[in-house]
């Protein structure tokens, strides 16, 4: 079961909530069918989820993650002392969002030490293209 949780916390934010969504309906669909209701209907076999929808969540996940291993290594290759850099996560809310034109947003805090050895908490911001390969923007700042 830990290993089953530990995959599952690896996807992003949008497959686990169509993970969700399939194994809902499928406890719903069994307990309706146990419970009496729908006898006379056939318990479905397939899921409602198609291989287009898989396949297209897939390609999302692909170029989420391009996005924010770019942005890691950015965040990494200017920090003052490059081996002390840790990711700590998502800031709030999405890591990755598609903004309207098109091009990703991504969220992350850190920590690194800087010149002197002491270590502080960062939030960086990072702007890269559509397929999530190119770097457009990024900001980085304190949080205090």
């Amino acid at each position: 079961m830990e290993k089953i949780m530990a995959r599952f916390y690896k996807f992003t934010p949008s497959t686990q909530m169509v993970v969700l969504l399939i194994l809902l309906s499928l406890v719903s669909i069994l307990v309706a069918r146990f419970t009496g209701r729908f006898k006379d209907q056939p318990v479905p076999v397939h899921t409602p989820v198609t291989q287009a929808a898989m396949t297209e969540q897939a390609n999302v996940n692909r170029i989420n993650n391009d996005a924010m291993d770019l942005c890691e290594s950015v965040v990494s290759q200017r920090a003052t002392n490059r081996s002390s850099v840790k990711f700590l996560g998502n800031v709030s809310g999405q890591r990755v969002r598609q903004m309207v034109d098109g091009r990703l947003e991504v969220n992350t805090r850190f920590s690194a030490k800087n010149g002197y050895g002491a270590e502080s908490i960062s939030t960086a911001k990072c702007i890269t293209s559509q397929d999530g390969r190119k770097l457009t923007d990024i900001s980085i700042e304190d949080s205090r």
